[in-house]
């Protein structure tokens, strides 16, 4: 494929009396989808690339590769109609730490690429520095050469290659370049007939590619492999349990989240591996227990418990935290958001689960977004419903706090205007540049805009004002609006435009009557009172006679109980008055988390 150019594609197009068919692109998995991605027609590339939307997590790089092969069949397509082939490489770099399902992604792209017609055996040939580079000089070529005839026809892989360029191994660093010299040789003479993936950390394999510019040039993609979050490694270590007949206790699962949520997450954290190493423990610890105090039922033998967990997790209990060793974002999404102060803040809160679950996929994508060098673009952006003092602006600044923590905007300050006062225009055509000034203020990080329309008109000038800038600069910065839920859905209607520069909406929800309880709860506590058991209870009762069900509500009742008692420890009589009338406002969530 790679070696037809211009008029030898547009030849072997017209010798064709009629193009055949084109076929269906390959489905390309939704987001978080973990499951197979079927193809219609009973096409026969359906079972390779159903095992690759079978693996465990790999959302991204799942996306990546059935993207690759999706551009090499349309490639094929024009070739066929004899029409020119974009400029394309099938050759890869496969970034990111160990056990993350490298070596397996590697082969079923052979596979996919056999049944394409691109290599003509689609197999795998796996190598390391000690394959390619020799102990004297000239062997090197020899050993290089061999090896990549030997994997002619497929997909040669090789693991760790950033050795080549290191000097690493005890061959010397101009034995691995004349390694690298050879391969970059037989690549180009056997362009068609090879595909090269080259592994490593990430950063090392940027090291790697920067070091011969003909490597660049030939290794145009990359495909970044993040860390295993917690729930998939639990998943893989529990299809191990179930392939070798063996079954988990709902305590054993609980204990194998708690492992896997403490193990260090370090630059030598084995994944996939580790995984594996913790079954073949658990194995090890059943048997020394039911050793001890034989089973009385056949059953038992094939259950894991927490106590097979239990002297994994007291191994962790010597093991010192490092700061280094906190989930790195850019390998561990999903353990670096969990592990964020921020994200536990926000966890916190009371109420407002749907929310929590919409700002934690935001972060994930965001996350995984920049992993894959793409800005957080409309992504980030969010509308925020809700009536006031349901506690909005505090999701917005926990959110601005987030996006800070895990590196997702280079500057972590918050920027709040209102459509009522700084933004409110005083003639006719302000409002574009008064828009232009907060989002220049805000840059590097997020503006939160608190929207109200009075029926002027002015709320929507200033809102088409803020969508014609923000197309320009998408992304940067972060852009949350907050409103009640009608202002909202009439700003959607009046300025359609809103839809494409804002991902998504979160609704902050009522809070139900134990909700405001805690939330009175909390504040007193907070402020240093004691509240005893019989107070515990009959606020639920109070709290449902609170004129609004809102944050603000329940910190009036508060404050009203606080003047009311004059001690600190609260009493039944104290809750004798009825609730107070809202009044000033007190702000958001502040006292709640």
């Amino acid at each position: 494929l790679g070696g037809h150019r211009g008029a030898e594609a547009l030849t072997v197009g017209r010798q064709q009396a009629t193009p055949p068919p084109v076929p269906g692109p390959v489905p390309v998995p939704a987001a978080g989808d973990g499951g197979t991605a079927e193809r219609s027609g009973g096409d026969e590339l359906s079972e390779p690339l159903r095992q690759l939307n079978g693996l465990i997590g790999l959302r991204g790089v799942k996306q990546e590769v059935t993207a690759l092969i999706n551009l090499i069949k349309m490639s094929q397509v024009r070739l066929q109609m004899g029409l020119p082939m974009p400029p394309m490489s099938r050759h890869l770099v496969f970034a990111g730490p160990p056990g993350t399902g490298k070596t397996t992604v590697a082969r079923l792209y052979g596979s996919v690429l056999k049944e394409l017609g691109i290599l003509s055996k689609g197999h795998m040939v796996e190598a390391a520095r000690a394959d390619l580079v020799g102990q004297y000089i000239g062997s090197t070529a020899i050993k290089t050469t061999e090896l990549v005839t030997k994997a002619l026809g497929g997909v040669l892989f090789i693991d760790e290659a950033y050795t080549l360029s290191s000097g690493s191994g005890g061959s010397g660093p101009d034995f691995g370049q004349e390694a690298i010299d050879a391969l970059m040789k037989m690549m180009e003479d056997h362009r068609d007939e090879l595909v090269v993936i080259v592994a490593g950390y990430s950063e090392l394999m940027e090291q790697f590619l920067a070091s011969n510019p003909g490597m660049a040039s030939r290794f145009t993609r990359t495909i970044e492999f993040p860390n295993y979050s917690v729930g998939e490694l639990v998943t893989i270590t529990s299809n191990l349990v179930s392939k070798h007949y063996y079954e988990l206790t709902d305590d054993a699962v609980d204990a194998l989240t708690a492992y896997f949520t403490r193990v260090p997450r370090n630059a030598t954290f084995g994944n996939g591996r580790v995984a594996r190493k913790l079954f073949e423990a658990l194995i090890n610890n059943q048997a020394s227990r039911l050793a001890a105090n034989p089973p009385t039922k056949d059953n038992e033998l094939n259950r894991l418990t927490a106590a097979d967990v239990e002297p994994e997790l007291a191994l962790l209990e010597d093991l010192p935290v490092e700061p280094g060793e906190q989930p790195d974002a850019a390998t561990d999404p999903t353990g670096a958001i969990n592990a964020a102060r921020s994200w536990k803040r926000i966890c916190g809160l009371v109420g407002g689960q749907r929310v929590k679950e919409a700002a934690g996929q935001t972060l994930l994508r965001l996350c995984e977004g920049r992993n894959r060098r793409r800005g957080p673009g409309r992504t980030g952006n969010v509308l925020i419903g809700g009536a006031a003092g349901s506690g909005r602006s505090e999701y917005a600044r926990l959110y601005t706090a987030c996006l800070s923590e895990l590196g997702l905007v280079p500057v972590g300050q918050l920027v709040r205007v209102s459509t009522r006062r700084e933004l409110a225009p005083q003639w006719p055509g302000q409002a574009a540049s008064l828009v232009a000034a907060v989002l220049d203020d805000a840059a590097g990080g997020v503006l939160q805009l608190d929207y109200a329309d009075d029926g002027s008109g002015v709320a929507p000038e200033i809102a088409e004002a803020l969508v014609a800038q923000m197309r320009s600069r998408l992304g940067d910065p972060v852009v949350v609006l907050t409103g009640e839920e009608p202002a909202l859905a009439s700003l959607r209607a009046a300025v359609p435009e809103v839809n494409e520069v804002f991902g998504q909406q979160w609704s902050v929800p009522e809070f139900s009557t134990d909700e405001l309880a805690e939330i009175v709860l909390r504040h007193l506590v907070r402020r240093g009172h004691e509240v005893p058991d019989d107070v515990r209870e009959a606020l639920p009762r109070m709290a449902g006679q609170l004129p609004e069900r809102t944050v603000h509500a329940a910190h009036q009742f508060s404050l009203a109980l606080t003047r009311r008692t004059g001690s600190r420890t609260l009493a039944l009589a104290d809750l004798a008055a009825p609730p107070p009338p809202v009044g000033e406002r007190l702000g958001g969530l502040a006292a709640v988390g």
